[in-house]
């Protein structure tokens, strides 16, 4: 498809600062490549131009076009690969080693508890998951342990003792967590301008994917390598910024024309993904909110239905709305189940949606599961491999040394520890030295020196193998053999054959990757790429899709529900304090209803049932700030009904706030007027209820 005359502003632009702001469905993706092509195809080197993204699936898609299309190699990557690229060069400037291992969220929760026990505490994984927390918003806003000070009531003093101590043992480890990559390479720079000045000249031109995603430290790292040459290209868009609770930053799109002035500002408005009815609806909520550039979306997809929304009595009527919907949609609309998916604020809102589809057959699969890496026997696999890679990681250490069980309990491993500290080794290396008789530091049982010699002795031949240059998948299936992980796997025979897949899985990876690459990549790479992988999933065919509004950023069906439509659940009640929250709120909704293409259904129900109680809902206020012409609706049919003739009512579909919905089978007078007998679905039962009491409803 043809650049459209907006498009080609964007990707004809070569030097000085740019902001393209892309509606939702504008092609962003397409601009972001093409202007990498049009740069090398007047001459830019390509080892001179870099594109940043939030995903490796986006900077894989990213680096294919470019390549199919030019046959070059543009560095395509996310930030944080970017970190480590920057850091392999160069975080020997910082007094780190070059082959520092890379943590990953458990690894570092690990740490912080064994650091929490040195500093005297109680190893509380609560305790620590809260110190993770703060450390980790602390890196991503540049603040060292050094100038650390609580910010909240959760937030003590012992927080800051072990985000120094945390820092401490990490370096001497040999490691790093996922926040240090951006972290490290802003303080390399602040320490080191020459560094930075030479990264300069290396990359002269910067394109940024998702810029209103970006926290305060991607931030900083742009403005460090933009701010001589001035060659920034970034695309996002405002009114999809919902990721403040990661450390996303709004105003770093917003104030872009500040930080880089004389900055060109173009507008992508021309949407070719939805009908107008979509975009109109959606466009008229997204205008009530204040911190936003103005756009407005138009489609060359005219027609098509209104955007719905149905006021539900109560849950179960919503559920049967959606069920219902669902199935008329794939039988009259020609739609398959996996060119649905419905989106939610909570993931406790998928439970009474997994009920009725199950109940239904309807298959669905939930979109943001566990990930394959951080599932335990990939986990402890990948540890034993760790190790022998890098002798100085005490986590992955600590993870299996004592897996399958070998004696080797915690109080062992904590003077195993010390005593490497204390002789200055890594933790491997010095376990060598004990079990052959070059260290007498520590004492074991006949038992414990078994354990830890038959532990060595795997690592060793670990080792020994990665020299050989052995194949990747051959050392992880070697490493499995002679752990005794399968022993630990067969100890749960009900999740066996899974995990036992999993293990499959995993060296089904290491063959296509390494048939992928050429032999100069190594074990490390191979490590180092998982680490920064995108969480994986393996998704059922044919299969509806449920998720968070959160999770469908990005993604894009044809028929769309967006559920929960009531204050409180949406907008969150957490979020009803601040203007600021209450249009992240509305940002969220926005964003939901842009990922339907043809259909979108909104829903809201009167009464909810809470902590066992039914509750009153009140309707979202966003759905009243939906222009009107643009939607249908039952609420009209939403009242009382009036007393009918005996005759007329007899076969009418109604609703009571108590018994739920029913069809009247008898009408008949009695001395307190219009009486019906209703059969009530859900109570499988008949009730006699006089008209101008019961408060029925119309049904649907």
């Amino acid at each position: 498809m043809a650049l459209n005359p907006q498009q080609k502003l964007a990707v004809s632009h070569v030097e000085g600062p740019m902001l393209v702001i892309a509606g939702a469905g504008s092609g962003k993706t397409k601009v972001v490549t093409s202007r990498i092509c049009n740069l090398l195809n007047i001459g830019v080197p390509s080892s001179e131009i870099i594109a940043l993204t939030f995903t490796n699936k986006a900077a894989n898609e990213m680096r294919l076009r470019v390549q199919n299309q030019t046959n070059l190699q543009v560095w395509t990557s996310t930030f944080h690969a970017l970190g480590v690229l920057i850091l392999r060069e160069s975080i020997s400037h910082l007094g780190y080693d070059n082959s520092f291992t890379i943590y990953d969220a458990q690894d570092s929760l690990s740490l912080i508890q064994n650091c929490l026990v040195l500093l005297g505490q109680k190893k509380d994984r609560a305790i620590a998951k809260k110190c993770k927390m703060a450390i980790s918003r602390s890196k991503n806003n540049l603040i060292s342990a050094e100038n650390f000070t609580p910010s909240s009531f959760e937030e003590t003093e012992i927080t800051g003792q072990v985000y120094s101590l945390y820092q401490k043992k990490l370096k001497e480890y040999g490691a790093l967590d996922f926040d240090d990559l951006l972290y490290l390479p802003i303080a390399l720079f602040k320490k080191e301008p020459e560094i930075l000045a030479s990264y300069q000249r290396r990359w002269r031109f910067l394109l940024i994917d998702e810029y209103q995603d970006t926290n305060k430290a991607q931030y900083q790292l742009i403005k460090c390598l933009a701010q001589t040459h001035q060659n920034i290209f970034t695309v996002g868009d405002p009114d999809q910024s919902i990721y403040s609770w990661r450390g996303a930053d709004i105003n770093n799109i917003l104030s872009f024309e500040k930080d880089f002035p004389g900055a060109h500002v173009i507008t992508l408005e021309e949407n070719y993904r939805s009908t107008c009815h979509i975009l109109n609806a959606a466009g008229g909520l997204i205008t009530n909110n204040a911190q936003r550039y103005e756009k407005k979306l138009w489609s060359k997809q005219t027609g098509g239905e209104k955007v719905t929304i149905y006021y539900a009595q109560d849950e179960r009527d919503e559920m049967r709305f959606i069920i219902n919907t669902v199935m008329r949609c794939k039988e009259n609309e020609n739609l398959s189940f996996a060119d649905m998916a419905i989106f939610y604020r909570t993931n406790a809102q998928s439970r009474l949606l997994e009920d009725a589809f199950l109940s239904q057959g309807i298959p669905y699969q939930i979109i943001g599961g566990v990930s394959f890496y951080e599932r335990k026997e990939i986990k402890d696999l990948l540890a034993y491999v760790k190790v022998a890679c890098f002798p100085s990681d005490a986590i992955s250490f600590a993870r299996v040394i004592n897996l399958p069980k070998r004696g080797l309990g915690p109080s062992t491993c904590d003077k195993l520890y010390h005593a490497a500290a204390q002789s200055q080794m890594p933790i491997l290396d010095f376990c060598i030295d004990l079990i052959h008789g070059n260290n007498s530091s520590v004492s074991l049982s006949k038992k414990q020196s078994a354990g830890v010699t038959e532990f060595v002795r795997i690592l060793c031949l670990l080792q020994e193998k990665m020299k050989q240059n052995v194949a990747i998948s051959d050392i992880l299936k070697l490493a499995f053999d002679e752990s005794g992980l399968t022993l630990s796997i067969k100890e749960d025979p009900e999740t066996a054959q899974d995990r036992f897949a999993n293990i499959d899985e995993l060296l089904n990876k290491a063959i296509s990757w390494e048939e992928e690459r050429d032999e100069t990549h190594s074990i490390y790479t191979f490590l180092e790429e998982l680490s920064l992988n995108a969480q994986v999933k393996k998704e059922q065919q044919q299969a509806l899709s449920m998720l968070t509004l959160h999770n469908s950023k990005g993604l894009e069906f044809p028929l769309c529900f967006v559920v929960g439509l009531e204050e409180d659940t949406l907008p969150h009640i957490n979020c009803k304090d601040s203007v600021e929250g209450i249009e992240e709120e509305r940002r969220l909704c926005y964003v939901g209803m842009t990922r339907a293409k043809r259909h979108l259904y909104l829903t809201s129900t009167s009464y909810k049932r809470i902590f066992g109680q039914s509750k009153f809902m009140t309707p979202s206020r966003f759905l009243s700030e939906i222009p009107e012409q643009y939607v249908q609706s039952n609420q009209s049919d939403f009242n009382d009904i009036e007393e009918d003739n005996e005759d007329a009512a007899i076969g009418k579909q109604v609703f009571h706030r108590d018994f739920g919905p029913g069809i009247i089978q008898r009408a008949y007078n009695t001395s307190l007027g219009l009486t019906y007998d209703i059969y009530f679905e859900d109570l499988q039962t008949t009730r006699s209820l006089v008209a101008r009491y019961a408060k029925l409803q119309h049904g649907y």
